[in-house]
């Protein structure tokens, strides 16, 4: 199910739910979500959880271990989420929301 805000649930996952708080519940991507339930917006979310979920698996090791799994293993999502939101912002209307936000820490 894609919500609103990305933070751990009871369980310690990363899900995205609705709402606000202290992770990305305020961000402008999910805000469009909501509102829209836009495609784009959803892979941009579904892309995210998948940043959250190696953070999943390597909650609770050591500091070296998280820095070494999130170069392997993170870093290609991320960069790959990069050059995925490069290529929709070009696509896109600048009377889009999404483009507008885009730069949105």
């Amino acid at each position: 199910m894609m919500t609103s805000n990305a933070c751990p649930d009871e369980g310690g996952q990363h899900t995205l739910r609705l709402g606000t708080g202290p992770c990305l519940g305020g961000h402008p991507i999910f805000e469009i979500f909501d509102a829209t339930q836009s495609p784009i917006a959803a892979e941009a979310l579904r892309r995210i959880q998948d940043l959250y979920a190696v953070e999943d698996d390597i909650s609770g090791y050591p500091a070296a271990h998280r820095r070494t799994q999130r170069q392997a293993r993170a870093k290609p999502l991320l960069d790959a989420f990069h050059a995925w939101a490069i290529a929709r912002r070009r696509r896109l209307s600048s009377k889009a929301p999404l483009p507008r936000h885009s730069n949105t820490p």
